[in-house]
Parts: structure tokens; sequence; C-alpha cells
């Protein structure tokens, strides 16, 4: 087996460094049916992030699809060669083993050895009872994925205020915003846009966003 300090080198945290422990481990030792291509998918991931590259983690970005991704905006998510020819249930079942496998990998990590810096991952130290809906729809020229995040508790998801028109505003705490973005980044990792909104030329492998359930708004960090 890979050992993670034989891959790794950029500095990292120590909880990320576990991760990649238990996904290598998973991968020689799935735990359950389609649990070793979700630890593969998951270790790409951090791979990517982190500018990693090791014979474990699966390469799957040597194909010739970025010459159609013209547009100046175009862009195209990790995962989405390996995605490119399944069905939208199909993708949405990664999607949810993903978020599932996500939090299993972080609550192995989450501070063994009681240290004393919190080392933060949001899917795994989201509340339990949080549940995530994946559906997909088709229609007419494509189709959409749509994540909800639901149950979420109020003291820790959200503040609620009102706008100038004196309107309740749920506005998320940093700790669901954070949650938001870590499942947005799953939802784009499938995908790929190569639309032009001048022209009104809209191409991509599936429409969809993630959203709260109440509505709550998610401020922009970018």
């Amino acid at each position: 087996m890979t050992h993670p300090e034989e891959i790794v080198p950029v500095p990292v945290n120590e909880r990320v460094r576990r991760q990649i422990e238990v996904l290598l481990a998973l991968i020689e030792r799935p735990g359950s049916e389609g649990e070793e291509d979700a630890a593969r998918r998951a270790l790409k991931r951090i791979y990517d992030k982190y500018e990693m590259h090791d014979g474990s983690a699966p390469r799957t970005d040597t194909d010739d699809t970025d010459r159609f991704l013209y547009n100046p905006r175009a862009w195209k998510g990790s995962k989405y060669n390996q995605a490119r020819h399944l069905s939208l249930t199909e993708i949405a079942k990664l999607m949810r083993a993903d978020i599932k496998l996500a939090r299993k990998v972080g609550n192995k990590t989450k501070n063994p050895s009681g240290d004393a810096v919190a080392l933060r991952d949001p899917i795994a130290d989201a509340p339990a009872g949080i549940k995530y809906s994946v559906r997909t729809e088709y229609y007419s020229g494509g189709g959409s994925i749509d994540i909800t995040i639901k149950n979420i508790p109020q003291e820790w998801g959200w503040t609620e205020d009102t706008d100038e028109w004196g309107n309740k505003v749920l506005t998320a705490t940093s700790a669901l915003a954070d949650l938001y973005e870590a499942v947005d980044e799953i939802h784009r990792a499938y995908n790929y846009d190569n639309s032009d909104i001048q022209t009104d030329y809209f191409d991509r492998n599936y429409y969809g966003h993630v959203s709260t359930e109440p509505n709550i708004r998610i401020p922009r960090r970018w």
C-alpha cells in the first residue's frame, strides 16, 4: 500500500493525511459494494486539490474532451471524464456515494489523539441529523441533478434577519456555508460547462444546483 508520506509533496494538515490513509485502506479492503470506487473518487479529489499524483489515484483526464471547451469561461469537473458516458441517474448515484463516504471517512479522522487544533471537515462535522436528497429530472434537450440539504438545525445552520422591505431572511452560518461549498464541489465534479451566455449558447452535461430546506441564503465567497 502507498503511504501518505510518500505522495504528499506539499503541506497538508494532519486530518487530510489521515483521510488519505483511510481512503487507501478502503481501496485495498472496501467495506461494502461500491466503496472502493467511491474511495478512489474521493482520493482523486484530494490529489487534484493539493496537486498530488500517485499510482493509486485514477488518472482519467487524458482524453481529448478539453478541445471542445472553447468558450472563454468553459470549465470541466475533475470527474467528468469518468462520467461522460453515464446517465444522470447513474451520476446521481455516484454523488450519493461520494457524500456518504465523505461523512464516513471524516468521522474516522476526527481528532483521534485529542489534537489541540481542530481540523475541520464540513461534511463529517455537520450535525448527524442532516440529510441529503439527490434527485434527477429529464426534459427535452437535457436534464438536471439537484441536491437538497435538509434537516438543518437552526442553531447550527442559520440566523434570522429582515431585509429592507421587512421580509424574513435566513442567512447561513459559516459552518453551513462550508458544508454547502463541499457538497457543491461534489455536484460540480461530474459536470462541464461550455456555455456562452452572450450568444445564448448553452452546453452542459447537466443542469441543477445545490439548495437547502428551508431556503437559506448562502453568502458568496468569490
